[in-house]
């Protein structure tokens, strides 16, 4: 695999990368969300046919809190797709360290006004510090401690220190997509299955792109008759043989540099050097495919491209039923 330029292993890092500075990585996270989160779910008590009677105190207090947190839970839900998993920390009014239990008591007096606020965190900076080892407990296997890091991923140039806080579990909502056994490490990125083509996509166009440069950048081959006085020409140029092929490089570094710049020859010729570059849309669109099939989603959905009524109608409505198949399993409380 590392032979055409595929990692063996894949980190955080480098699907973050993928979603910060790839076009594509980044639209299908963002398509993703915004096709999710239309609108912000509706919590209410008991089935939804009792709730057609109107809605309950707890339903109006409930929802009054979310209001106001809702945008946390999207960016949490991002960072999950991005990464195997994220979290939201629970930044709650009980005057108490972050490392021990909830205060229930302080928390049941002041209610909604206990969440100070939630705070998304990305795989990066949420780690598992201990486990629960007891066999014999219902949350063996589950985290007893985790261990977060303030400082944001990817930034250091705002000087914010990098303090290092433990957190209790009851203060820390973990979100971890594709993880049947609810474990951290089962998650899985919205990015993996695709990485590869992404590579590949930033090879073809990257590549279209320096071919393009390197046409348009003007740069010349000299070829010298066999009539040429060498030394004459060192003459001309202010030095020697010894340091002609030195001057006669500055000479082309000049006049590539310089859009008005003329050459002329005595017993010798100047061509371009220049390639027939290959149409790369073919390639990139085979790619592009790909990719749009590992995340299943249409590919007029990734790009915005529309090419026919009914293909495009057909295409919304599988992409609808992804976010429906998505959003139900995730939305229940």
């Amino acid at each position: 695999m590392e032979e055409i330029g595929w990692l063996e292993t894949l980190t955080f890092d480098d699907f973050s990368r993928a979603y910060d500075r790839n076009a594509l990585g980044g639209a299908a996270v963002d398509r993703y969300i915004s096709g999710c989160w239309i609108d912000y779910p509706e919590i209410f008590e008991g089935d939804e046919e009792a709730d057609q009677d109107g809605s309950t105190d707890w339903d109006k207090s409930l929802n009054k809190l979310l209001k106001k947190h809702w945008e946390q839970v999207v960016e949490a839900d991002k960072r999950n797709l991005v990464g195997r998993y994220s979290g939201l920390i629970i930044q709650i009014r009980d005057n108490r360290p972050w490392n021990e239990p909830v205060d229930t008591t302080i928390v049941k007096k002041l209610k909604d006004k206990a969440i100070v606020r939630l705070i998304p965190a990305w795989e990066a900076q949420l780690d598992v510090k201990t486990w629960d080892e007891d066999q014999t407990s219902e949350n063996y296997s589950m985290p007893t401690m985790y261990s977060f890091t303030e400082k944001a991923v990817g930034d250091d140039s705002d000087g914010s220190p990098s303090r290092i806080i433990d957190i209790h579990p009851d203060r820390v909502i973990t979100l971890i997509e594709g993880a049947a056994d609810g474990k951290m490490s089962s998650g899985v990125s919205l990015l993996r299955k695709g990485y590869n083509k992404l590579l590949d996509i930033e090879k073809v166009s990257g590549g279209s792109a320096e071919g393009f440069l390197k046409n348009a950048s003007r740069q010349l081959n000299y070829s010298f008759g066999e009539n040429t006085d060498f030394t004459a020409l060192a003459d001309a140029l202010g030095t020697n043989l010894e340091g002609l092929p030195d001057a006669l490089d500055e000479q082309v570094r000049r006049l590539n540099q310089s859009i008005d710049s003329a050459s002329f020859m005595q017993e010798g010729t100047a061509t371009v050097l220049s390639v027939a570059a290959a149409d790369p849309e073919p390639t990139w669109r085979a790619l592009l495919a790909e990719f749009a099939a590992s995340i299943n989603m249409p590919v007029k959905v990734l790009i915005g491209q529309i090419t026919g009524e009914r293909a495009s109608t057909e295409d919304m409505k599988d992409w609808a039923r992804t976010c429906k198949s998505r959003i139900h399993p995730q939305c229940r409380v």
